[in-house]
């Protein structure tokens, strides 16, 4: 499974529990969630977070969020 994979999992698993547990995850909220695994968990991912105007932003996350 590729890096990309894992992540995109991620993101529909987390989608799913949101759903679920009806909490709204937002697009801001996904960036943060994700710098928060990699930055407090030391969970690799491999993103490339740039500070942005709400907080960490990684294009790689929009582009898998579609």
């Amino acid at each position: 499974m590729t890096t990309e994979d894992r992540i995109y999992r991620l993101i529909k698993l987390l989608l799913y529990v949101a759903e679920e547990e009806k909490v709204e995850v937002t697009a801001t909220k996904l960036q943060k969630i994700f710098f928060l695994l990699e930055k407090e968990k030391g969970i690799q991912l491999g993103l490339d977070f740039k500070p942005w105007f709400f907080g960490p932003y990684s294009v790689e996350i929009t582009r898998l969020r579609r």
